[in-house]
């Protein structure tokens, strides 16, 4: 219920953004792309990150604007040295030391990639430098949908056969995947000419991936170029 209410929230937001018009300001539309890593909150490893897609922006005053976004979004995690049992194909049982008697374990790695289309809606505040050159705050809230990805895993001793040593699956067909994300993104650039942005900024979900699993978190080098 309470992803229902953010998300219809926030698609009246921008709405709302998007039906404004001022004509006493400027409005633009940017092009931004960028690469960086992404992980989920907690113990595991980061993985490399991307996005690329454009924004509308709406300047309130000279150093005030909103924009409203779409993005196509790489995100993920990686996972390892999980000890998993050694599960015996012939009986379903966990295997155990044919000397010793002692149960059988396996190490598990797991690295997942997460593809996502990203609707960020962003104040941003413009503090001047120079002429043309400003430093920009961004903050504000996203949402998302996970469109596709991939889970490669090796050493699932849960497995059958040569699963055990190698497999991979969709990464939103996983037990108790969620599709929906949400969070906040944060972000500073520095802006030349109000034509280049070079940026950093991060994306940090509220939502678990699943009941199992941590939020998502990433980090990014952007560019952006304004029309």
């Amino acid at each position: 219920m309470q992803n229902k209410r953010f998300s219809h929230l926030l698609l009246c937001c921008a709405a709302l953004f998007l039906s404004m018009s001022q004509p006493a300001f400027s409005q633009h539309v940017n092009i931004k792309a960028g690469m960086g890593v992404s992980k989920h909150f907690g113990h595991s490893q980061l993985i490399e990150g991307f996005q690329v897609g454009a924004s509308y922006e709406h300047e309130f005053d000279t150093r005030l604007t909103m924009t409203a976004g779409l993005y196509f979004m790489g995100k993920g995690w990686k996972d390892k040295n999980v000890i998993t049992p050694l599960i015996d194909d012939a009986t379903g049982l966990q295997a155990t030391d044919p000397t010793t008697g002692a149960l059988l374990y396996s190490t598990m790695n797991v690295s997942t990639k997460a593809y996502y289309l990203e609707v960020p809606i962003l104040l941003n505040y413009y503090s001047r430098l120079d002429e043309g050159r400003y430093i920009v705050l961004s903050a504000g809230p996203f949402m998302a949908i996970g469109v596709g990805g991939h889970q490669t895993v090796r050493g699932d001793g849960t497995a059958l056969g040569a699963e055990k040593y190698y497999y991979t699956h969709n990464t939103f067909s996983t037990s108790g995947a969620r599709r929906f994300d949400a969070g906040i993104q944060l972000g500073i650039g520095y802006q030349y000419q109000r034509v280049f942005t070079v940026g950093v900024s991060s994306d940090l979900s509220f939502l678990k991936f699943s009941p199992e699993t941590a939020a998502n978190a990433t980090l990014m080098l952007t560019l952006a170029y304004t029309l």
